[in-house]
């Protein structure tokens, strides 16, 4: 069977390095590009958190740089949660791309440069056009899919078998604001473009990698003594929101919300449940800017009496998920059996 198809899109945080690693090294991808979006940090530290996180990997897969702030609202970025550089210090650069010292991991970088910035929409939207059953994974702000989905509305009928958007607090429960989750408040206008698209999106939302999802402290400690370079470097690059985690809460543990979404994507079955709603995210009410608006979808049709208009397409929600199978996935991807 030939490899699947895989398009991410991404802003470089910790748990977005972790997700790479784990499509860079499934045996049944091909990693056809990583785009790169501004979200928890600049475009351009984005992107050299991908680069030297794939190279890490052993993967020359192209990464193409692209919106360095969110549609209508600049950069809104994570407010330090991931480190000055997202990935907890570790790459050696500031926010800005300024170089810093005492950085504590080695990271490699690919040799090819990163495309010149906004290419990754035209990018998005050629591979959407091209590619058979192409599977979408996208771990940021939603910018560079919306101003993809601009530039060619109609490519992704054709090709686009499944997009997995790790993002939005379905359940009301913000991670950024008390209604919203970071990728959806970071860009609101495109998220609800993207939600309205028809596109076949699997939402994903931020409080599925908490509980029993998150890295108990002894997993943690499993993966930093490992004789992996991937396992102790997934670990590293996430301990800003392990102390983040360890503040809040009073748990040691560590949340990996993209690395979740990740999982889904190379095997659906770590999805136990689904729901189906029509998706809009408030734009509008600047105190829940980024909040996520669900409609049964068979409430919708109740109200309508009628089907519901084109735009109007149902989202599939994941409810659940088994948290061994994802754990599973993670442990064997970072090089741990």
């Amino acid at each position: 069977m030939a490899p699947r198809a895989l398009l991410i899109d991404t802003d470089g945080a910790a748990d977005d390095v972790v997700a790479l690693m784990m499509a860079a090294r499934a045996p049944d991808v091909r990693l056809v590009a990583v785009t790169v979006v501004a979200g928890t940090v600049g475009v351009e530290v984005a992107a050299r958190n991908v680069r030297a996180c794939l190279a890490l990997a052993g993967c020359n897969a192209p990464v193409v740089a692209g919106a360095a702030a969110s549609l209508e609202r600049g950069h809104r970025d994570g407010q330090g949660y991931h480190g000055v550089d997202g990935i907890s210090g570790l790459s050696g650069v500031g926010s800005a791309g300024e170089p810093r010292s005492g950085h504590r991991f080695a990271l490699p970088e690919l040799p090819a440069p990163v495309a010149e910035a906004d290419d990754a929409a035209q990018t998005i939207a050629h591979l959407m056009a091209t590619e058979h059953d192409l599977v979408i994974v996208t771990l940021g702000p939603l910018t560079n899919l919306a101003r993809a989905l601009r530039v060619a509305p109609q490519a992704h009928r054709h090709a686009v078998a499944r997009c997995v958007v790790m993002g939005g607090a379905p359940d009301g429960d913000g991670n950024m604001t008390p209604f919203a989750e970071y990728n959806f408040w970071a860009d609101p206008e495109a998220a609800d473009e993207v939600m309205a698209s028809g596109l076949p999106i699997e939402l994903v939302g931020w409080k599925l990698s908490r509980g029993a999802a998150q890295l108990t402290a002894q997993e943690a400690s499993r993966l930093a003594t490992s004789d992996s370079a991937l396992a102790r470097f997934a670990v590293a690059a996430n301990q800003a929101a392990r102390d983040a985690t360890r503040a809040e809460s009073g748990e040691d543990k560590v949340p990996l919300p993209d690395a979740v979404a990740m999982a889904i994507a190379l095997d659906p079955a770590v999805a136990t449940h689904w729901s189906e709603h029509l998706v809009r995210v408030e734009e509008s009410d600047e105190a829940k800017s980024g909040a996520t608006i669900l409609t049964p979808v068979t409430l919708h049709h109740s109200a309508m009496l009628s089907a519901p208009p084109p735009s109007a397409v149902p989202v599939r929600v994941c409810e659940t998920i088994d948290d061994s199978r994802w754990k599973t996935i993670l442990f064997n991807a970072l090089g741990l059996r």
